[in-house]
């Protein structure tokens, strides 16, 4: 996923738009006590305008929703239970073409290639995507990494329902996440997106 570097008059700029353009994002993605399990914590929250996630835009279909005054919308949540972290990212794009060109061009090492990861990639790779009713088009990825000694797993789906991409990134130190877990976070996830 595009990952948004921001001086602060950029920031400033992503927040300019439509407040129910922003609020409609938002009710995209699950909170904190929505989430299966207990001990799940809200650690970040943005709603960007799309035009403004990534400058210059690396992609049309990013460029065009910006125009039309989309936002994508950002929840990061931690369970320190177990070691585990989960991202949730909503693109909301201007037509279902343009989502299905997203998810092609979106992988794992866009993610990767921030300057805020200060770690090494050990392996990335797609893996076979699971059966996920009512998601037209879908993609996973399992990406192991080190840092400081610690190896970490993220498992990534990137999906496409109707004109909004979702990507979401499984994280935990030690061991990927189950096909279980994420089915479950996935099946709460999914119908939001068609609301």
């Amino acid at each position: 996923m595009p990952i948004p570097i921001f001086n602060n008059g950029r920031l400033l700029r992503a927040q300019f738009g439509p407040r129910e353009n922003k609020e409609k994002s938002q009710a995209l993605l699950l909170s904190a006590t929505d989430l299966p399990g207990a001990d799940w914590i809200e650690r970040k929250n943005l709603v960007m305008r799309m035009d403004v996630l990534v400058k210059p835009p690396p992609f049309a279909w990013i460029e065009r929703a910006g125009k039309e005054g989309h936002f994508s919308a950002y929840r990061w949540f931690e369970q320190r239970t177990t070691d585990s972290s989960l991202m949730l990212q909503v693109m909301p794009l201007v037509s279902d073409e343009d989502a299905l060109l997203a998810l092609s061009d979106l992988n794992t090492r866009s993610t990767f290639d921030n300057p805020n990861f200060h770690g090494s990639i050990l392996e990335d790779r797609e893996v076979p995507t699971p059966f996920l009713p009512g998601v037209k088009s879908a993609r996973a990825f399992l990406t192991s990494f080190e840092i400081e000694g610690q190896v970490g797993f993220t498992n990534s789906v990137h999906l496409v329902v109707g004109s909004v991409l979702l990507a979401v990134r499984f994280s935990r130190n030690g061991q990927p996440w189950t096909d279980s877990e994420i089915l479950a976070i996935l099946a709460i996830q999914i119908p939001k997106l068609k609301a």
